[in-house]
């Protein structure tokens, strides 16, 4: 239990600032690890917003959907914050 709110704790603070610079960067490089553009009903998914998809659905941890409610709310504010939001 120790071990995870380490872990939690340092994710905390090293995730927001790798992600300011991550999204800061220009779209050129952002699509290498954004991957393919990715459109539907002839309008493309930003760059930036398709490589913070990405990056979430590797993110750890089980998916946002198999968790408690108020666990997922915990994890959503977390990672809002993380984006700058």
């Amino acid at each position: 239990m120790a071990l995870r709110r380490l872990r939690d704790r340092v994710l905390a603070r090293v995730v927001p600032p790798t992600m300011r610079v991550v999204l800061n960067l220009p779209e050129s490089v952002q699509r290498r690890p954004a991957g393919r553009p990715i459109a539907m009903e002839g309008h493309q998914l930003a760059t930036d917003v398709q490589l913070m998809l990405k990056l979430l659905s590797r993110a750890p941890g089980p998916p946002i959907e198999s968790v408690p409610v108020e666990q997922a709310r915990l994890t959503v504010a977390q990672q809002t914050s993380a984006a700058g939001g």
